[in-house]
């Protein structure tokens, strides 16, 4: 394809339009496509063989939907909308063109059905927000896209029917991801012929992946879902979403369905130094090759004017787009951008590509993690049911030019237990399994992802605890509304202390926020009263034999004191416990509280100390005040006020009543009083 000289100091960057036989690249695990904006309805067209000047398509929805509406040329479109009379909710919706200006919008009644036009030549995005309300979308002449995307699934109807998708040229495999909710149901995915290529069972609230494999003679073709609900009682509605291998949209007729004209599939981070080749970024061009249509493409740095290289015109004979990028690219954020021209050069579509160059890879789309640590769900001949894993975000055809490195540390230690060179990456999830030897236990695994020439390029670490062959992994923390930034000093001393209310949960996680970090402790008590309190030791270095001293509690104006034996003072212990009964993740839970004279304490987490006061029976009432010193033996120390008020009276036992922990209030129906009392004496 004859193209021109690349603009002076681009001399690396090539674009290329091959043939339709060059096979796509293998796809990794692959990350959500972009979002459906106005600003990208520019990229759309017609599907294959267009969409007849009378076709109509007939959608059925419920929930949150992205749809896009493109009339065929010079025709407008008439669009109707009607709710379902056997709901309470109206059904919303905003329609609005490429440049954001609103077309329609407004609110449909149950029973109701609201119509409106979309001028010829005008592309339009709808929103449409139907709750519970099953919703009908009716279309004529125009083109119907429903988005289908992880992040904005579509929300189907259980009545409607069969959806058609089109599985680009050279793709080898994709994944379906399905969503009952209201019931149970199953899904089913048909290649063009109509047999079945893979079905699920669904169940509702969770997420069921459908894995399919693609014959090279089935694609560059329209295939179809559809989700069947279980009986009467089955499912309401069903969620779809594609991942990247298919261009993201779902319609009823695949005739009159609208696609991006071009679509990258997103098969992982390409390696662009330490190679001896250029990465090379592969594209599909989605529709029907016209000798009368031509593709033009240039490149320029995130929102830049002026283009790094450009192309000019060239026929629209092939199917295929392939960009080699040079191997020392600048981090940062850069634009392909693609144009479908016709003879007399009127743009007929125009499609933007974001490509994130970052750490020597090339991101197509959003960043996406290089390497993670995950807990994958298998039993093998050791009857281990759950399997770490590392999982790879980088393109297939990077890992003969990589290896992974792993080490293997014992909670607090600095010096690994175990490592080893694993080698070359095989696939997307690489099994690690514990060495034979390694006791039980809580680690923390380590992994690098190096180049041939020995620069780690990624790193990725995440804690665990071993039982046998059983390997759990640590839930991710719950999400903070509010972190402390520390000051030079604090971070100097390598900790804070921190306060809250003793019946607050301390996970070993919890990062305190400016309100806790030096909080006094408060105390209320009277006379002969044993009460509590606690606080917490946020580190970020490992503290060595820290041991907590409290002193002496005085009475503000004097005539009184409470000395420091009457205060005990203990160390939570946290044990790792699952989260749910049988899940594959646990927390570190504090549940025992044990005397401590010194304690070291590993960086990155918290300890939490439980302070014990015995006020002694005839303290005079009134305010004491006294301070609680913590001394690590390599860190500076740091105090707490603890503040006791000693209330005016005593609390009485009552005689008539007793009380029992965690009892089992049916086990005790039709016992006598008497009966009952004894067995919680016991």
């Amino acid at each position: 394809m004859p193209f021109s000289s690349p603009r002076e100091h681009t001399r690396h960057w090539y674009f290329q339009v091959v043939t339709l036989c060059i096979l796509l690249l293998p796809a990794a695990q692959a990350a959500a496509a972009g979002s459906l904006t106005p600003a990208t309805l520019s990229a759309l067209v017609h599907a294959k063989n267009g969409t007849g000047a009378a076709s109509r398509a007939a959608l059925q929805l419920r929930g949150n939907n992205t749809l896009v509406i493109l009339p065929v040329a010079g025709v407008q479109a008439d669009v109707v909308l009607r709710a379902d009379a056997g709901e309470s909710q109206s059904v919303r919706y905003r329609a609005v063109r490429a440049n954001g200006h609103e077309i329609h919008a407004g609110a449909c009644a149950p029973g109701k059905e609201v119509a409106w036009t979309i001028p010829a030549g005008v592309r339009c995005l709808l929103q449409i927000e139907a709750g519970r309300t099953p919703a009908t979308l009716e279309v004529r002449n125009a083109g119907i896209g429903a988005h289908a995307t992880p992040s904005a699934p579509a929300h189907l109807d259980r009545g409607a029917g069969q959806q058609s998708f089109l599985v680009p040229k050279g793709t080898r495999s994709f994944t379906l991801t399905a969503r009952a909710e209201g019931g149970a149901g199953k899904a089913v995915v048909r290649d063009p012929a109509g047999k079945p290529a893979a079905s699920a069972t669904l169940s509702t609230g969770e997420d069921t992946l459908l894995k399919v494999t693609v014959d090279a003679k089935r694609s560059d073709r329209f295939w179809s879902v559809s989700a069947e609900p279980a009986g009467e009682k089955g499912f309401t509605s069903v969620r779809l979403a594609f991942s990247a291998e298919i261009p993201p949209f779902l319609a009823p007729d695949p005739g009159g369905m609208a696609l991006p004209f071009i679509h990258y599939p997103g098969s992982g981070a390409l390696l662009m130094s330490d190679s001896d080749r250029s990465a090379t970024i592969e594209a599909v061009i989605a529709i029907e090759p016209q000798p009368d249509r031509f593709v033009r493409a240039l490149m320029r740095r995130a929102g830049a004017s002026r283009a790094m290289w450009t192309t000019r015109p060239s026929p629209f004979t092939t199917g295929r787009v392939r960009i080699l990028l040079p191997n020392h690219l600048a981090s940062g954020a850069y634009e392909l951008k693609t144009t479908l021209q016709d003879q007399q050069g009127a743009i007929v579509a125009t499609h933007v590509q974001q490509i994130h160059a970052a750490n020597g890879f090339a991101h197509v789309g959003d960043k996406r993690p290089l390497m993670e640590l995950i807990c994958q769900s298998q039993t093998d001949d050791s009857g281990a049911s759950y399997q770490l894993c590392a999982r790879l975000g980088i393109d297939p055809t990077c890992y003969s030019q990589v290896s992974v490195h792993r080490a293997l540390y014992r909670e607090g230690q600095s010096q690994p237990a175990f490592k080893e060179e694993i080698g070359h990456p095989t696939g997307e999830v690489l099994p690690l399994k514990p060495p034979a030897d390694i006791p039980s236990g809580l680690y923390r695994m380590a992994l690098s992802l190096v180049s041939r020439g020995g620069k780690t390029l990624a790193t990725a670490d995440r804690s665990f605890y071993l039982e046998g062959n059983r390997c759990f992994m640590e839930a991710s923390p719950r999400p903070q509304t509010k972190k402390a930034p520390l000051n030079k000093s604090q971070r100097a001393r390598g900790y804070v202390l921190f306060s809250r209310v003793y019946h607050e949960a301390f996970p070993y996680n919890y990062e305190p926020p400016k309100e806790d970090i030096g909080r006094p402790l408060y105390v209320w008590a009277t006379p002969g009263e044993d009460e509590p309190a606690t606080f917490g030791v946020y580190t970020l270095k490992p503290l060595q034999k820290a041991h907590v001293k409290v002193g002496l509690l005085s009475r503000v104006g004097g005539g009184g004191v409470i000395n420091p034996s009457s205060v005990e003072v203990r160390l939570a212990r946290f044990w790792p416990q699952r989260t749910e009964d049988q899940s594959a993740t646990y927390r570190l839970i504090p549940e025992l509280l044990e005397p401590v004279t010194t304690a070291t304490i590993p960086t990155g987490r918290i300890s939490q100390y439980w302070l014990t006061l015995h006020i002694p029976p005839g303290t005079p009432a009134g305010d004491y005040r006294g301070l609680v010193t913590y001394q690590p033996e390599n860190a500076q120390a740091s105090q707490l006020k603890l503040l006791v008020k000693v209330l005016p009276f005593r609390l009485e036992r009552p005689a008539s009543r007793t009380w029992g922990l965690y009892a089992d209030s049916a086990r005790w129906r039709g016992a006598t009083d008497a009966s009952i009392e004894r067995e919680m004496r016991d």
